[in-house]
């Protein structure tokens, strides 16, 4: 899967952590970040490693934060990248939060903002994202959700400004409820494909198999999950991504994700 299109970081970015209170129960995009219990904080730290398990020297690593506040609602997120050695080289924009509800209770609308822009979400009857929409000065791209009756995400289509296509996700469900076959396609070019496999609960990802337009095999990410706090929350998880070029693997890259989180 293309990691570097503007819907998949647009989901990463509104709300890839759910506290279980909320969290859906069906295989989804999101589910990676469920999280159990009333929780107040989440620092995540990333560094790459060599193929021993050390930690490469000067190479970048990142640092993600993200804030709730008692009802489950994410207020804001920061995340920055930095070095090993040095101090960090930069932060981008930090994202605030505001949630909107009904006077029953239901979540209608999130507004975000950060110095380079603003956002809007809005859910539909069942409480899930119907639509996602980023600006800067005018309105920059808008992206529709679709689910089936079962409440599984089926389709992510992000338009142009203009109103036309820019990007569709189409997301299948295998008959054990655990795997996810991803098709994206944009308006001006082929197509690609995943496959994304979950735990038994599915709650948590822990393969990516991506493949190139003409069906050859792009990588393989492994997931494992090495450590949980006494909630259930995950709080060491190492990435294995494997790259492979013409059916040969060309090489892996090894990193370990560290959480830290608070609760109130």
């Amino acid at each position: 899967m293309n990691f570097n299109k503007s819907s998949l970081l647009i989901t990463v970015f509104l709300g890839l952590l759910v506290p279980k209170s909320d969290a859906q129960t069906t295989t989804t995009f999101t589910n990676e970040g469920i999280l159990y219990g009333k929780v107040k904080s989440v620092k995540e730290y990333t560094i790459n490693l060599d193929k021993h398990g050390k930690p490469i020297k000067k190479d970048t690593s990142g640092k993600s934060i993200y804030t709730f506040n008692e009802r489950g609602d994410e207020t804001s997120f920061l995340n920055f990248f930095t070095t090993l050695r040095k101090k960090p080289l930069g932060v981008y924009p930090e994202q605030v939060y505001t949630t909107v509800y009904d006077d029953k209770g239901n979540r209608i609308k999130t507004y975000w903002h950060n110095s380079s822009g603003k956002g809007l979400i809005t859910y539909n009857e069942n409480g899930k994202i119907a639509e996602r929409t980023v600006y800067n000065y005018t309105l920059r791209e808008k992206s529709i959700i679709k689910y089936d009756e079962n409440g599984h995400e089926t389709e992510d289509d992000l338009y142009f400004e203009n109103g036309t296509v820019k990007y569709q996700t189409i997301l299948n469900y295998k008959d054990n409820g655990n795997e996810i076959d991803v098709d994206e396609h944009s308006n001006d070019s082929a197509q690609w494909k995943s496959v994304i496999k979950y735990s038994k609960d599915g709650y948590r990802r822990f393969e990516i198999d991506s493949y190139l337009p003409d069906g050859s095999l792009n990588s393989i990410q492994r997931e494992n999950y090495e450590a949980f706090d006494e909630h259930g929350n995950w709080t060491k998880k190492i990435i294995h991504l494997d790259m492979d070029q013409n059916k040969v693997k060309v090489h892996t890259d090894i990193s370990v994700t560290i959480r830290e989180l608070t609760y109130y």
